[in-house]
């Protein structure tokens, strides 16, 4: 394996690794929605957005030896994105503000996960021959 896809696979867990710990330090503040650590877990959810969209951007085509990350982050992201539907139901200017950080850190997550990055083209709209 060349040193560029060793130092791109390391770069990659040192990222997830990142995110899982984040994960854990938010997701008591979500399971106790009367909790007051609210503004660290939203900072937190933004920092779990902002690493999920450097794992998009740095993993390598071939998706061999990062599909277990990947996979992992789409589940965290599917389960983020759950748990967000129950948040909506709370009322109130800060209510809305968690849901939003929520919501977009499982669609980054979830978005991390994919296999390859969605490109303009849609297989709808190729003409078969």
């Amino acid at each position: 394996m060349s040193t560029r896809k060793k130092k791109s696979i390391t770069s990659l867990q040192q990222i997830y690794d990142s995110i899982m710990e984040l994960l854990l330090k938010v997701k008591p503040v979500l399971d106790n929605r009367k909790d007051q650590n609210w503004r660290v877990a939203v900072e937190d959810l933004n920092q779990v957005a902002s690493l999920a969209e450097s794992f998009s951007d740095q993993r390598p085509r071939s998706s061999k030896s990062w599909s277990h990350l990947a996979d992992s982050l789409d589940q965290e992201g599917v389960n983020l994105w759950n748990t967000s539907g129950l948040i909506g139901k709370c009322e109130g200017d800060d209510a809305r503000a968690h849901l939003a950080a929520l919501r977009l850190a499982a669609f980054r997550l979830v978005e991390a996960g994919l296999e390859t990055k969605p490109g303009i083209e849609s297989p709808l709209f190729l003409s078969i021959d």
